[in-house]
């Protein structure tokens, strides 16, 4: 009985060592791997003939009205489900399918009025838009309305105002109202933001996304980008004051198939299949 006791407890201690020693081996192999992926660079590099997918290039394109003139109601898109537009070939395996939605023409330019002055806008609806992250407001002004990417915070009913001015001493900012980087005092939050004067804005447009205005340096500004990459852009470039709007996206999960069947992203290979 003694004997077989004391059998019973070396093997249970010989299993847990070898348990123990194996998740220790395991530990090391993946730091080793991860080293070896810091040095190596991780993704590798492409060929020379071999070009990277262009990113937002190959799920959707909008069919906008032959007399190009705007329009604030919801138009057609072509899904291209992960096809090159040109070729028709494959591109991105992953992207297809999903619900039929509709695209909404966003006016990325805030600039003031012709003469110079400052142009108010009033806010009459802000509403989810199935092809961006971003909530989508939409303003008018005397018998013009657009739609404008919305900024966290605003309802139906307030004013929103862009300026172009450039003043001695830096502005009041507000949340939803739109001015050169110049006219806006230093730590301030930005989003919606022009690389040039006059472009429309390209930086900063995704849902809780917004930019930090560092210093200035005589006609340029430098802003540090959600990434932390620091840019000097021009003291003429109009931004947003405030944070993008849907700032809790990325709260929102969903761990099984059903709710994302009606995303356009195709079935995809597993983690768990792939370390099987």
């Amino acid at each position: 009985m003694a004997l077989n006791l004391l059998a019973n407890i070396a093997r249970t201690a010989t299993s847990l060592l070898a348990a123990q020693f194996d998740t220790q081996l395991l530990s090391v192999r993946l730091k080793s791997m991860r080293a070896s992926r810091r040095i190596r660079g991780y993704p590798r590099p492409l060929m020379e003939t071999v070009q990277r997918p262009e990113p937002m290039k190959y799920g959707w394109l909008p069919i906008l009205p032959e007399d190009g003139v705007y329009t604030t109601k919801k138009l057609p898109i072509r899904k291209l489900g992960g096809r090159d537009p040109v070729t028709g070939r494959v591109v991105v395996r992953t992207i297809g399918g999903g619900m039929k939605r509709w695209y909404r023409w966003i006016d990325h330019k805030r600039q003031p009025n012709e003469d110079g002055s400052k142009l108010e806008e009033r806010v009459y609806q802000v509403r989810y838009d199935p092809l961006r992250t971003a909530r989508l407001a939409l303003v008018a002004s005397g018998d013009h309305k657009r739609w404008l990417t919305a900024t966290e915070g605003i309802k139906p009913g307030d004013v929103i105002t862009t300026s172009g001015e450039i003043p001695r001493i830096p502005v009041q900012p507000k949340d939803g109202d739109a001015h050169p980087l110049g006219a806006l005092p230093v730590s301030t939050l930005v989003h919606h933001i022009e690389k040039y004067p006059g472009e429309g804005g390209v930086l900063c447009r995704a849902a809780g996304t917004s930019a930090q205005i560092l210093r200035r340096l005589e006609d340029r500004v430098i802003i540090q980008l959600p990434s932390k990459l620091q840019v000097s852009l021009s003291e003429r470039c109009m931004a947003v004051v405030g944070q993008a709007s849907n700032a809790s996206r990325r709260e929102t999960f969903y761990p099984i198939g059903s709710p994302n069947r009606i995303t356009p992203l195709g079935s995809s290979i597993s983690l768990w299949l792939l370390a099987s």
